[in-house]
């Protein structure tokens, strides 16, 4: 149905515009602000830009759980070294600014260059925690707490997930009102209403 564009808002072709537009769209579904993947992660996933549509034509998804795998990886590393941050003193007399949107955000050049952004990001946690009257111990064990618990929710995705992220990211490009479900985030939804 989707493939053919019947029944849709916006019927469109399957080809390789429509391919460069899943793949923006599932880029930013992973990492919409910037803060996992790094140029050069993206210069190696260009290389599907326009071969989505063939992946999904011939049901070969191998470049979708490939740029999935470097997000999970990514993921953890990121998470890994703000959990390391914790344990160093930040200094809040320097000036320094931290942009909370950052999709408009050019990707970091290199690790040093994501490793800054995720400084500022946790001095920014540590700074509200700390301006809501937290002692730094409170402060520690709560950023902890709360990394550790997305490190969590990340180790516990699945491909299935990486196939629903990529098919919203599909059925987004041909209709803005609709999207995939998995069978385990149907019968979540549901749950939910």
């Amino acid at each position: 149905v989707f493939a053919n564009g019947r029944l849709t808002y916006r019927p469109r072709e399957l080809n390789d515009a429509m391919s460069a537009d899943i793949y923006r769209r599932y880029i930013e579904m992973l990492d919409g602000e910037k803060m996992y993947f790094v140029a050069s992660d993206i210069k190696k996933f260009d290389a599907y830009k326009t071969s989505l549509d063939d992946a999904i034509k011939s049901r070969q998804l191998d470049p979708v759980f490939d740029i999935f795998q470097t997000y999970q990886k990514r993921f953890t590393q990121r998470i890994a070294y703000a959990r390391s941050l914790l344990n160093t003193p930040f200094d809040f007399s320097s000036k320094e600014t931290w942009a909370y949107e950052r999709k408009d955000a050019q990707w970091a050049a290199n690790e040093a260059e994501l490793n800054d952004v995720w400084r500022k990001s946790v001095k920014n946690d540590v700074l509200r925690l700390k301006l809501a009257g937290r002692t730094p111990e409170e402060i520690i064990k709560t950023l902890d707490k709360r990394y550790a618990q997305q490190a969590e929710r990340s180790n516990e995705l699945r491909g299935a997930d990486a196939f629903e992220f990529f098919m919203n990211a599909y059925t987004l490009s041909i209709d803005p009102h609709s999207s995939y479900m998995s069978p385990r985030s149907h019968e979540n939804f549901m749950m939910q209403m």
